[in-house]
């Protein structure tokens, strides 16, 4: 059983489309200054900083175009004069001429609680031969990454570790439901004391305060007219902002749109269920998908069904300690899985392949994907709550439509409403007058994107949103889902867009692809190799010296801490023994090569080979271990970088694509020849083979090829 946080349909949004970095910014004494706009009052001051205090680092090239710095706000706008928070802002500078560049583009994310600084630095820093980075919209503009007030890196950050601590604490064991709900609350109400105690105004981080945050940044770092793009819960927090009708708002940009007259919350089961018509219906018209799931929807209903009559044990690693976790799943983990994948363009075409692997009873990409967002500890769940209960915490359970929604799919999401007054009601904060929820009303040029699949904000959103800015044009990518930025066409278009907001954009590149190019048996093989070869190597990615106890927030954590049945949490293996099997392999790939080198030199001198069958496939066998792992690394290298070019390396979480589906067969090559090779060496002994020295030599070989074998097995590609 997950933490509501994790089982409600609203809070999955919390990890959608939030791509945790590890780069990181560092000023550079070359780097043009941030104006600072004439003021009164030190709130509109940017204070540069380190960016690790960010979490990340520049490389040379990207150093003198980036700078980190903290604005200072007041908590309360109407009140300018007390207390104050600051807020976390990364500026990636134009890549473009030392003219005077445009207005800046604000980006912001969604949740809400997600950090802009993780989710779009990368692509805001990305080389102008990456389709997928936004090095169109940044030639000639700023880029200003503003972590909205109370996430991630700015002070206070509203985090609540209480709710991922008790997913590491509960995630193996089988509660009952209503044991469950009451954990989760008592998780809610720690941190909600907790920030009390830290004397944090919780109910100060809303949408208001939130929107009046952004001119006072724009100021802060001298840009008298600016754009605006918003996602998900950060396209809400634009349309806030149109609302107050600032001077500078040149346009803005509304991706996965969230009108504020609609509760999605409320909204939230008619929204997935025509994200799954959506699915089924593109499945049911391309032949591949057609021929291969002819009955998905019918296989994820029954999928369902048996998981909540009899959960499954997965196994689900830790991205951040590298432990590995024995989680129970029932039906309503899988149906948030697909949830949670719906949301992403990249994983909407590896659905239906991992609903019929759950289906036939098979979880091993099912388990991998769940691990991207299970453990989550970069976003601001307290600050999700202040946001959420302020102008939704009036839902009515009684109202939520569910008559149109699939019976199956209804029976899972009935309580879900009741999850989020529950929630509102520890959270205590004051909910907005109805006039919050009025549509916005503005002539502000707007360009407003959807996407086909969007289980969340679905294209209907945007049309609403859309009949009340009079300077609107709306764009839906019939492959698309939660969040179009980041991909070549909606990065064309919005560069476009930004250039003249006034313009119709041309928009002939959203009718392409009609639907996604989904994974078939017809272009991949279905292997867990990579899966294998990743849940080895996942601990590689911990940071050197990371405490496995603590979380991104720099909270403590209590020592040893147990689960519920009084067991100690699980631990990761740690990057050295994840390095270990890696290691051993070249270690015994170098020997055998060397032994075997040594083997040929010998030959070509003239020394006596033996004539019998055995010895004389040793440079054979020596050969196919030493040629076949370099193959494969080399291989998959180029694999991979093909699927991250064309934006498909979700294909990895199930298989690999079919025209490299030889690779596969190397490193069992290679452990098979290991195998042999070991073979020879003991023949060699127990027939007093050539001389003693050639049998110590062909020991070595012997040795170096079991090693190859063994080390192929642990990491999990053979």
């Amino acid at each position: 059983m997950q933490l509501r946080a994790a089982r409600h349909p609203v809070v999955l949004a919390l990890a959608a489309g939030a791509v945790v970095l590890a780069l990181a910014l560092t000023l550079s004494p070359s780097l043009p200054p941030v104006h600072r706009a004439a003021a009164s009052t030190p709130t509109d001051a940017f204070a540069p900083v380190d960016c690790a205090e960010f979490g990340f680092e520049l490389d040379a090239d990207d150093a003198d175009g980036a700078a980190c710095g903290d604005v200072t706000v007041p908590l309360h706008h109407d009140d300018p004069g007390g207390e104050t928070i600051t807020l976390a802002a990364a500026v990636v500078r134009r890549s473009g001429g030392a003219s005077p560049g445009a207005a800046p583009l604000i980006l912001l994310q969604g949740g809400p609680g997600a950090s802009t600084i993780d989710a779009y630095l990368d692509l805001a820093l990305a080389p102008a031969d990456d389709p997928f980075g936004l090095a169109g919209i940044r030639a000639d503009r700023d880029l200003v990454l503003l972590d909205q007030r109370g996430t991630r890196y700015g002070r206070p950050a509203l985090m609540c570790p209480e709710l991922v601590d008790l997913t590491r604490r509960t995630i193996e064991l089988d509660l009952d439901a209503d044991v469950a709900y009451a954990l989760e609350d008592d998780a809610l109400a720690d941190c909600r004391e907790r920030l009390d105690d830290e004397g944090v105004d919780v109910a100060a981080f809303n949408s208001l305060e939130n929107a009046a945050d952004i001119p006072a940044v724009a100021a802060a770092l001298g840009y008298d007219r600016y754009h605006v793009y918003g996602v998900s819960y950060g396209s809400l927090l634009a349309l806030h902002l149109m609302r107050r009708r600032p001077a500078g708002l040149a346009s803005v940009v509304l991706d996965g749109v969230v009108p504020p007259p609609i509760d999605f919350n409320a909204a939230a089961p008619t929204s997935l269920d025509g994200s799954l018509t959506a699915l089924f219906d593109a499945c049911a018209a391309a032949p591949d998908c057609a021929g291969a799931y002819p009955n998905l929807e019918t296989a994820l209903a029954a999928a369902v069904e048996r998981l909540d009559a009899s959960p499954a044990r997965v196994a689900i690693t830790d991205p951040a300690t590298g432990a590995r976790y024995r989680a129970i799943v029932d039906g309503r983990t899988l149906l948030d899985a697909v949830h949670q994948l719906l949301y992403g363009g990249p994983t909407v075409p590896v659905l239906p392949a991992t609903i019929d692997a759950v289906a036939r009873g098979r979880y091993g990409a099912l388990a991998e994907f769940m691990g991207l967002w299970t453990f989550d500890e970069s976003m601001a769940e307290g600050m999700y709550l202040s946001t959420v209960c302020s102008e939704d915490g009036d839902i009515d359970p009684e109202a939520v439509p569910l008559d149109d929604v699939r019976p199956w799919l209804a029976d899972q999401l009935a309580g879900d409403a009741d999850d989020v007054l529950a929630a509102c009601e520890i959270w205590d904060v004051p909910l907005f007058e109805d006039a919050v929820d009025a549509p916005v009303t503005s002539d502000v040029p707007a360009l407003l994107l959807s996407g086909r699949f969007d289980p969340i904000t679905p294209p209907p959103f945007a049309a609403a949103a859309a009949r009340t800015l009079s300077r609107a044009q709306l764009v839906v990518f019939p492959s698309g889902a939660h969040g179009a930025l980041g991909d070549p066409c909606p990065n064309t278009i919005v560069a476009a867009f930004l250039a003249d907001p006034t313009a119709a954009v041309n928009t002939a590149c959203a009718a392409e692809p009609p639907t996604p190019d989904f994974i078939t048996p017809t272009d991949t093989v279905f292997t867990a190799v990579p899966r294998r070869l990743l849940a080895r190597l996942l601990p590689l990615t911990l940071e050197d010296g990371e405490d496995e106890e603590d979380g991104a927030d720099g909270i403590e954590r209590d020592d040893a801490p147990l689960t519920l049945d009084g067991r100690p949490l699980p631990t990761g293996p740690g990057p050295l023994a994840a390095l270990a099997p890696a290691l051993g392999l070249l270690i015994a790939w170098l020997a055998l090569s060397a032994t075997a080198g040594g083997w040929a030199v010998g030959r070509a001198f003239g020394a006596r080979s033996d004539a019998r069958w055995p010895a004389k496939r040793i440079p054979w066998l020596s050969a196919g271990a030493v040629v076949a792992l370099p193959t494969f690394a080399v291989g998959a290298v180029v694999v991979l970088g093909e699927l991250l070019d064309s934006g498909r390396d979700a294909v990895l979480y199930v298989g690999v694509p079919r025209e490299a589906a030889w690779l596969l067969g190397l490193p069992p090559l290679a452990a098979a020849c290991g195998v042999l090779l070991f073979g020879v060496t003991v023949w060699a002994w127990r027939v007093r083979a050539w001389s003693v020295a050639r049998r110590l030599h062909a020991s070595l070989i012997g040795a170096a090829g079991l090693a190859i074998a063994v080390c192929v097995v642990w990491l999990g590609i053979g």
